[in-house]
């Protein structure tokens, strides 16, 4: 059998080999080790088609084989490289600190191999774990030293990727004016080797530092034109985000029906490809559609959906957001007591996997939820552990909107002096971003209080 499977693979039928692996269940790589050239060929190509599948973990395992091979060959190069594979596969899964582990080990072997394009990629996605664990401090110190090693070797693509992930790191840290600023030079390069692709993604990330700042409208625009470029070359994945993130936009701007139109555009394409990550992605974004619109019922389906998806794939980030989604819907229906048991689930996850900015909003969810049950001091208890997090993030629209509840929920307590002091906290921040309907929105609750009022 295994050595049928290593012909049909040299015969160019990969698909073969592995519906007879599948089939077979003869899922034991060592199985290969005497085959060993031959094994790390056919797991490189066989790892595409595991991940379309879904079988994240069963890649891992094989990747984790041809580690025993390399080691026993002692080929650190290959080592260095496998432990990156393993380091980016346990990333997208959510599992950070293995992460981190591998690409610990391939730091090493880079730094004793002297290799400077290794350790230029394995700091460029050091910077993407700690951007996945909202430590932007470490995230951008990474981030600048891959930008440091590719512009040494001259390595412009590479280049182009490490400017355009500091200029997200520091745009998801709140620092929005440097992170403008590295757009600008991504933008100056991209212009000079014309790389249609670069300035889709460059696009697309513009949007994301405008729809951070609520500025939905000039988002969309930037998506926009994301999607023209990505409708231009070849990139389905791309396109699709593209698709994904104008119905995001639409969203934002309540325009419900073009947002389930984009939505269903990315789906097709997700499932076209097999982008099961983003295809769950897409179904959790339907059912925020169908949950505004007040159809509570499709609304579930779709999170469902998206729900024993994210559990197929073991995809941790993605559970924890499906679960604050099913949280949110409980809570729009009434059905507090299943609220709390779907944002405790969230909140469990999010604590193992170490993400404090997902955390800050699912306490702030708690908060809500204790608010709503007349529990208020334990509803003030979550909603300052959240604002707890959120002040070393800069994260200043959350951050508003959490102020904005603390203060309100104060005010009802009967403690109007601190509850003053959080609006004007929180009015401060609303000012900053232009947010003229969060600020109407407190001037009014202030004034049927006959309170406080902004101009005192």
């Amino acid at each position: 059998m295994v050595e049928f499977s290593t012909i049909v693979y040299h015969s160019g039928r990969l698909g073969n080999s592995v519906v007879i692996w599948s089939s077979n269940n003869f899922a034991q790589p060592s199985l290969f080790f005497n085959f060993s050239d031959t094994f790390l060929d056919f797991v490189n190509a066989l790892g595409p088609f595991l991940r379309s599948q879904g079988h994240w973990a069963e890649h891992i395992r094989w990747l984790e084989a041809c580690e025993q091979i390399l080691i026993q060959r002692n080929d650190m190069s290959e080592l260095a490289v496998t432990y990156n594979n393993l380091g980016e596969l346990n990333h997208q899964l959510g599992k950070f600190d293995t992460a981190l582990q591998y690409y610990s080990n391939s730091r090493e072997i880079n730094q004793q191999l002297q290799n400077p394009s290794g350790m230029a990629t394995v700091a460029q996605n050091l910077a993407a774990v700690y951007e996945s664990l909202s430590d932007f401090s470490k995230a951008e110190t990474y981030a600048k030293e891959a930008v440091e090693r590719f512009a040494a070797i001259g390595h412009t693509s590479g280049l182009l990727i490490a400017m355009d992930s500091l200029a997200t790191i520091l745009r998801l840290s709140g620092n929005f004016n440097a992170a403008l600023d590295w757009y600008v030079k991504v933008v100056a390069i991209l212009q000079a080797v014309d790389d249609r692709a670069a300035l889709a993604q460059l696009h697309n990330n513009i949007g994301d530092l405008l729809m951070q700042r609520g500025r939905y409208t000039d988002a969309y625009r930037f998506y926009d034109k994301s999607k023209e470029l990505h409708e231009q070359g070849q990139d389905r994945g791309g396109l699709a985000t593209a698709y994904l993130n104008l119905g995001s936009a639409c969203l934002a701007l309540e325009q419900s029906a073009l947002a389930l139109q984009w939505l269903e555009k990315a789906r097709e394409i997700q499932e076209e490809i097999h982008d099961l990550i983003g295809l769950a992605a897409s179904y959790g974004q339907i059912g925020m559609i169908y949950k505004n619109r007040g159809e509570f019922s499709t609304a579930r389906y779709w999170y469902e959906k998206d729900l024993a998806l994210s559990q197929n794939l073991d995809h941790l980030p993605g559970l924890a957001t499906t679960y604050g989604n099913l949280g949110g819907l409980a809570f729009g229906e009434g059905n507090y007591s299943e609220a709390l048991q779907r944002f405790h689930k969230a909140r469990e996850v999010q604590e193992l996997l170490g993400m404090p900015a997902d955390l800050a909003v699912t306490y702030n969810n708690l908060g809500r939820t204790y608010s709503e049950l007349a529990d208020q001091e334990i509803a003030l208890d979550w909603y300052m552990k959240g604002l707890e997090l959120l002040n070393d993030l800069g994260a200043q629209r959350f951050k508003a909107d959490l102020l904005a509840n603390i203060a309100i929920l104060l005010w009802n307590m009967g403690q109007i002096e601190r509850a003053k002091a959080y609006f004007v906290d929180s009015l401060m921040f609303y000012e900053e971003l232009h947010a003229t309907e969060q600020i109407s929105k407190i001037e009014k609750f202030i004034e049927e209080r006959n309170g406080y009022a902004k101009s005192d």
